[in-house]
């Protein structure tokens, strides 16, 4: 028999095949024209991937592995100078809210952790202020005062450079919080010589069971601090991965999207 007969007396099967073939050729076609559509799709939010690798993440995951660090410390994180903490809030610059919002949006689990960690900071913040004004309740000025004028009049203190009064209450509470020992810190010779001398009463200050009560307290929000970090700084990570993979993003891409230094302090966390 042969291919004219063939098909003359199978018109069903001929019919069938055809369709199949269309059937293939559409898929193939379909196929094409998505795989088409996803890379201008990439190509087209690819940019805006960029400025959220830039100016979110990758501040966002600095401020973790700052922050991280900062509490894993055993010295204060609490600035006398400033009366607050050395750690803030997450933070971007009022110049990339849209970006910021467009990065967050959809990623609810993020948004809470990143919501729990400043929560966090207020109450660290608050419990430091305790502190401080605990210590403060214990006659921490008079002292100052009573010790200072004491040690004006002390052979220790002639011929050297003099302790400045107005400057004394925030280092003495510096060293309170971080409960310095001279002989393990490099210390000038006269604040050395001071706090050796009244070091031991002022540390006296920390040593209240409110103050205690308060420490302890410090203490535990520091770990959930540290616990909350790590998984943001988990999951921004992973985020930076999937990008670079999905959007075919280079270091070359973010490099030339960085801003330079003096600007890109306005974006990354303030220590």
């Amino acid at each position: 028999m042969d291919i004219t007969n063939w098909i003359v007396e199978n018109p069903t099967i001929i019919t069938a095949l055809g369709t199949i073939a269309v059937a293939i050729a559409t898929i193939y076609y379909a196929y094409t024209n998505h795989k088409l559509w996803l890379h201008t799709e990439k190509e087209t939010i690819k940019p805006n991937k960029i400025d959220e690798m830039c100016f979110i993440i990758k501040p966002f995951i600095e401020h973790c592995e700052k922050g991280i660090s900062s509490l894993k410390s055993k010295e204060s994180i609490w600035d006398t100078g400033e009366n607050k903490l050395y750690i803030d809030k997450f933070s971007y610059h009022p110049s990339v809210e849209i970006v910021y919002s467009n990065f967050i949006k959809g990623r609810l689990l993020l948004k809470k952790d990143l919501e729990f960690h400043d929560i966090k900071i207020e109450s660290l913040n608050e419990k430091y202020k305790q502190l401080v004004e605990e210590i403060k309740s214990h006659n921490f000025q008079d002292f100052i005062e009573k010790s200072y004028n004491e040690f004006e009049t002390t052979k220790e203190s002639k011929n050297r450079q003099q302790l400045v009064l107005k400057e004394l209450p925030r280092i003495i509470m510096h060293y309170i919080l971080n409960e310095i020992d001279t002989e393990k810190n490099q210390l000038g010779d006269v604040l050395k010589t001071y706090w050796k001398r009244y070091g031991k009463e002022f540390l006296e200050m920390k040593n209240s069971v409110k103050a205690n009560t308060i420490q302890k307290e410090i203490n535990n929000i520091k770990l959930e601090l540290i616990k909350i970090l790590n998984e943001i700084k988990n999951k921004l990570e992973d985020i930076l991965t999937d990008y670079v993979n999905t959007y075919g993003i280079s270091l070359e891409d973010i490099e030339s999207k960085d801003m330079p230094k003096d600007e890109k302090k306005k974006y990354i966390w303030r220590t």
